[in-house]
Order: structure tokens, then sequence, then C-alpha cells
């Protein structure tokens, strides 16, 4: 669900998360709270929001983190991007 900050802005509720598939369709049980990710940088390197990316099955272990960082997606190694994925995850908690 999202809501209006007090600067006019949408801001999603801690409640939403990204799912992270593999290059083949596969789901992994792993998905990123919409609020570790960035909404501009997801429009920038793909033309959606968060909401329509996750609704079209999520990102790649290598775009999520592209997104995570504020930066253009560059091809990675998807167990290289899990790993980085899970310890965020981790530090996040």
């Amino acid at each position: 669900m999202e809501s209006q900050n007090e600067a006019g802005t949408v801001a999603m509720n801690n409640d939403l998360s990204m799912p992270i598939m593999l290059g083949c369709g596969a789901r992994l049980d792993i998905s990123i709270p919409f609020m570790m990710l960035n909404e501009e940088w997801a429009n920038r390197n793909h033309g959606q929001t968060l909401k329509q990316l996750a609704g079209r099955g999520g990102l790649s272990p290598c775009e999520a983190i592209a997104v995570m960082d504020k930066r253009k997606w560059m091809p990675m190694p998807d167990k290289a991007a899990l790993d980085i994925l899970v310890r965020r995850l981790d530090d996040s908690k």
C-alpha cells in the first residue's frame, strides 16, 4: 500500500517486497523490502515502478543490487549477487 508523506511524495509501506528471480524466471525464496530499494533507479534501469516490477515477477539478483546502489545495471554472476543480497538482508535486521 502507498501513502503520501508530508513532502507530498509517495512512500511505500514497509510490508511490500521485491521478489528475486533467476534469469530462467525461477523465483527464489528471497525478497527485498521496498524500503531497501530506490524507486528512481528502478525507473531509470527498467522504466517501471517497484510495484510494477514486483507484479511482473521481480528482479534478478544483480538488477536488485543496481537499484539498491542507485546505479546503472551491470551483469554479475547470480551467485556473487545472491551473496551480496543475503549479506545486506542480514545486515538490515
